[in-house]
């Protein structure tokens, strides 16, 4: 079965975006660290250190989280790669329905920027082609047009 196009580019900014996160995650978890330890060893004046402690651990807990977050994306990404259409789509369909739903958050709270916005689209447009992959209707959008992989039909017509 070939890969549809835009199943592929999908993929790939899956992978690349997994291992960004999961990179600043680990720095966000490797710092958290080094600032607790500091706190709890001394090295930071008495009065600073529970807030410097308190500081390391938000830092570690993000980094836990953010690798969490990191490796569920590099499984969507080999998913949609290896066109599952089971766990693949399923997964990288909710990645990006919670995704979305955290830009538009942060729009409403007046919090948003450029980079907001360009991932609240990227995310509509990204839940249109896995939509159309997993749904199985027929589609009449132009990413849908550019998206359409040659399918057999399920049941050969005689001839």
């Amino acid at each position: 079965m070939q890969r549809p196009t835009g199943v592929t580019i999908l993929a790939l900014l899956a992978f690349v975006s997994g291992a960004l996160h999961f990179l600043a995650a680990f720095l966000a978890f490797g710092a958290g660290s080094f600032i607790s330890a500091g706190a709890i060893s001394g090295y930071f004046i008495p009065a600073a250190a529970p807030f410097a402690n308190a500081f390391g651990n938000l830092g570690f807990s993000i980094g836990l989280v953010g690798m969490i977050a990191a490796t569920i994306t590099l499984i969507a990404a080999g998913g949609l790669w290896v066109l599952s259409r089971t766990w693949g789509l399923l997964l990288s369909t909710v990645i990006l329905a919670v995704d979305l739903v955290l830009d538009v958050a942060e729009l409403l709270a007046g919090n948003a920027s450029a980079l907001t916005i360009l991932g609240a689209l990227f995310a509509v447009v990204a839940l249109s082609i896995c939509g159309d992959r997993g749904c199985g209707t027929r589609s009449t959008g132009i990413l849908s047009t550019l998206l359409r992989a040659e399918r057999q039909p399920a049941c050969h017509s005689r001839r």
